[in-house]
């Protein structure tokens, strides 16, 4: 199934579109924050850092905790998905750039912990800004709510790059 990701507001909120039908909205409050919220399945979401100098964000479901998103210094993510406060499930990101010096399309692929591709987000730079579309099976929820972690990641990756760092502090 395609799915759109439409960047919003200098790249700042963005909102997940099927079939010209918006089903996630995603909301940061602040320019400087890294706080980011959303509304899914009845349910609040905010994701935030604990710290000014952690990596690691943390995710709650309706002021519960339901997990982090993991950045190491190596470049690697992961995103773990908890349940009282104990890991029951954990997606990795592997990029997949293409062969060439002036290429912009790279392609995002979220695995779990088995190593099956449960989604994909391609990017592209087109008509002087970035298209994103995703594909992903539409038979669980909680894929939507991993795509919308996967592309906060893609967001910080890009920020840091094109600052010309591999990963400043102020970015995570």
């Amino acid at each position: 199934m395609h799915i759109k990701i439409i960047p919003e507001k200098n790249n700042r909120d963005f909102k997940i579109v099927k079939n010209n039908e918006t089903i996630i909205q995603v909301i940061k409050p602040k320019w400087y924050s890294s706080k980011a919220s959303f509304f899914f399945n009845n349910k609040s979401y905010v994701i935030k850092k604990n710290s000014f100098w952690s990596l690691d964000h943390q995710i709650y479901q309706s002021g519960i905790y339901k997990g982090r998103i993991i950045h190491s210094w190596s470049g690697n993510n992961s995103i773990s998905i908890c349940k009282h406060k104990k890991e029951i499930n954990r997606y990795t990101m592997s990029v997949e750039k293409p062969k060439g010096w002036f290429k912009s399309d790279t392609k995002y692929i979220i695995l779990n912990k088995e190593g099956k591709v449960i989604l994909s987000i391609q990017y592209a730079y087109k008509k002087w800004k970035g298209v994103y579309n995703a594909e992903l099976d539409d038979s669980d929820n909680l894929h939507y709510e991993i795509l919308v972690y996967a592309y906060l990641i893609i967001q910080w990756k890009q920020q840091a790059a094109s600052a010309g760092a591999t990963m400043p502090m102020g970015v995570y």
